[in-house]
């Protein structure tokens, strides 16, 4: 490891100064991105930053100056040091840069030592490397806001309705106020009884209400998981509509936060409707104080009753919104839409979600975390088959969502260049062996490349559709309509 502690300050007199939090901000392995690109920090809390450089190129790490838009000065100061920046290690220095790493190799770590400064606002974080520059950024969130909801109360209606009611003039069977600030419907005292005492034909409708803390302005994405219908409105606006459809999570954005502290918060409602049960809906955000839980949402070590089954989640080694999908056999894969890639499998249980704070994630309430033990799949590239011929540029990869069907395996599916392309995984026998089944559509033409490409330290590759080296396959023309497959294998030195 390369340490490069920086001091921060002289400390007078012999108070001890409180532990620093710590935090570890990778690289993405095949793309310039550093994972989490959001932090939230208090006013002069000391973080103990640990910056992992996993990709294939040197890279630094730099922290400027409060405001947003930094970072995009940086680049052009570099290139004003001219013959000198590789001596600068591509670091301008202040006042636009406070901190800097210097170089890391690939395969190393830094650690940095920073304290919050007292001022609130955006500090942004970046690799000042030339090219680097436009991908490879983030932010410090600086401020003392608390965060998430706070004074939640419920109230409780029975009824007839077509769809979600609007209870506004409705008058309440029950109500109050809830403990904490989480949404927990164990928390609703008499819930139970008064939906086991309906009378037939008759529906239950929950309201949740609370006030929504934002640290800065931003969108903010709200994901709503509910096994009834549901809706959430905040500040007159519907954000998010759900029909029900069991473990199906929908999304709605909002803009929420103003540049300056108002007195007035923004109020949020969550209404449900049912014929039998009320369970906990999953409530989560994700904006400029990155993702967080806004309630129990379903049971923190989650055991699917169904498979396949996938879930977003903020997984380790992947972003905030990664796939974690269970198959048969508690055998288990994390799909990771933002570098397009199947990042891990597990064998043992799915997955434990309960929030845990300060995990060094830089997430506000931490990494789900798999039960059990990680099978590596050498995910090197944004995406691993390339299609095309190879002396071209790669086409463009975009993920376009999954879908499943009863008893199917879950499909992810991307468009690559004018191919639509989906993927299903299977993971099967004591070895743990991953099959990769691709369907292209159109079938490509003859003499058009298709490689797929994993780190051969990680995974042994295998093809019925080709031949194998190293960690590449070169698959053979698929007749029409039927799928290539690639096999991965856990390398002996990872078992």
């Amino acid at each position: 490891m390369v340490s490069a502690i920086w001091s921060m300050g002289f400390n007078a007199g012999w108070a001890e100064e409180p532990t620093p939090r710590s935090v570890t901000i990778e690289t993405v392995p095949g793309r310039l991105l550093f994972s989490p690109d959001s932090v939230l920090v208090k006013p002069g809390e000391m973080l103990r930053l640990t910056v992992k450089n996993h990709g294939p190129v040197v890279c630094n790490f730099v922290i400027c100056g409060e405001g947003a838009g930094n970072w995009t000065q940086v680049a052009d100061l570099v290139i004003d040091l001219g013959a000198s920046m590789l001596a600068r290690n591509f670091d301008p220095g202040p006042p636009l840069v406070t901190h800097g790493t210097g170089l890391i190799r690939p395969g190393e770590e830094v650690t940095l030592d920073w304290r919050a400064p007292q001022q609130e606002g955006v500090y942004p974080f970046l690799s000042s490397v030339p090219g680097h520059v436009p991908l490879m950024h983030g932010e410090f969130l600086v401020t003392s806001k608390s965060v998430g909801i706070s004074n939640l109360h419920y109230r409780y209606f029975e009824g007839k309705w077509d769809g979600v009611p609007d209870v506004s003039d409705l008058k309440p069977i029950a109500s109050g106020v809830l403990p904490g600030n989480l949404i927990d419907f164990d928390a609703i005292p008499g819930l139970k009884a008064h939906l086991d005492g309906r009378k037939p034909g008759m529906q239950s409708a929950l309201e949740i209400g609370a006030n929504v803390h934002v640290p800065l302005k931003s969108d903010y994405t709200f994901a709503l998981a509910s096994d009834v219908p549901a809706k959430l409105v905040i500040s007159h606006t519907e954000v998010v509509t759900h029909d029900g459809t069991r473990d199906v999570t929908r999304f709605g954005k909002v803009e929420l936060g103003a540049p300056e502290p108002t007195t007035e918060l923004p109020w949020m409602q969550l209404l449900l409707i049912s014929n039998g049960e009320l369970k906990t809906p999953g409530l989560k955000w994700r904006g400029a104080a990155g993702s967080a839980n806004l309630s129990v949402a379903k049971p923190h070590v989650i055991t699917p009753d169904e498979i396949p089954f996938a879930a977003t989640l903020p997984m380790p080694d992947a972003s905030a919104l990664a796939l974690a999908v269970a198959l048969q056999n508690d055998l288990n894969y994390c799909f990771d839409p933002d570098t397009l890639a199947v990042r891990y499998a597990w064998a043992g249980g799915y997955v434990d979600a309960r929030p845990v704070e300060n995990d060094g994630s830089g997430r506000w309430n931490g990494n789900a975390l798999p039960l059990g033990e990680i099978i590596p799949l050498g995910a090197e590239s944004t995406f691993p088959l390339r299609i095309g011929r190879l002396a071209e540029d790669a086409p463009e990869v975009r993920y376009l969502g999954h879908s499943t069907a009863p008893g199917e395996p879950l499909s992810l599916m991307f468009q690559v260049g004018d191919y639509a392309v989906s993927q299903k995984v299977s993971i099967s026998g004591p070895e743990h062996t991953v099959t990769y089944t691709f369907h292209i559509e159109p079938a490509p033409a003859p003499g058009v490349q298709i490689v797929f490409s994993a780190n051969p330290d990680e995974v042994e590759v295998s093809t019925p559709h080709g031949f194998a080296r190293n960690g590449i396959a070169v698959l053979t023309q698929p007749e029409k309509d039927a799928p290539v497959v690639v096999q991965l294998r856990p390398s002996r030195a990872e078992r």
